[in-house]
């Protein structure tokens, strides 16, 4: 009876994933998901619901829970950046969770800057990272409301993945941005990808039949 419910629960949660994505992105999703996980020997959580988040002071209604970024989006990311041969100064960020982002988009910065605001998520990351970020480059990793943050530098590259249930504090980051120059958006699983277009020039968008995906703007 208990492998039904357990059978029954992850074909479920299958079926969920391939409506939500599509059977061509969802494939995609899971062939870099193996391929990279074995690679960077990945074994960290892969859906942490709100209220395990060990979040303070912030509505939690107003976040997503954690998801880490898949590494088809960041793949993505790699190849545009990499075509154009374009690299930055500095590479943000906002709510890194387990580090997915940071040390596989390194190669891209000299300065990594990450902001986390779940505790429990922040330790997990900035053990890994601590490991996997080259010495080389500059590590600084803050447990905060990333929506606190405004020394942004020129010459950045910009990761959010889809942080907000609402808009308006995807209003505050696009606003504390808006004045950078040399620099980029990427915005995985836009939400609020309109609302972002009529701010920033969208210069890539890969997307399944809903939201899910990713796009690139150039501040």
């Amino acid at each position: 009876m208990l492998n039904i419910k357990f059978e029954y629960k992850t074909f479920l949660a299958y079926s969920n994933f391939i409506f939500n994505y599509g059977l061509r992105f969802s494939l995609k999703i899971i062939f870099f998901e193996f391929k990279y996980k074995n690679y960077y020997k990945d074994h960290t959580p892969k859906h942490i619901p709100n209220n395990k988040l060990s979040i303070k002071n912030y509505d939690q209604e107003k976040i997503t829970g954690y998801s880490p970024t898949y590494y088809y989006y960041l793949n993505l990311t790699k190849l545009f950046f990499k075509r154009k041969n374009i690299k930055f100064d500095n590479l943000y960020d906002i709510g890194f969770g387990t580090g997915r982002v940071l040390y596989y988009l390194q190669f891209l910065a000299k300065n990594i800057y990450g902001f986390e605001i779940s505790k429990k998520l922040f330790d997990i990351g900035e053990k890994k990272l601590k490991n996997m970020i080259n010495k080389n480059k500059k590590l600084e990793l803050q447990y905060m409301n990333g929506l606190r943050f405004s020394k942004y530098k020129n010459n950045s590259l910009i990761f959010i993945y889809d942080p907000f249930t609402k808009d308006d504090d995807l209003n505050i980051i696009l606003n504390k941005i808006s004045r950078l120059k040399n620099s980029y958006l990427v915005y995985a699983n836009p939400r609020f990808r309109d609302h972002v277009s009529q701010k920033f020039k969208e210069v890539f968008f890969e997307k399944n039949h809903n939201f899910r995906g990713i796009s690139i703007f150039k501040i």
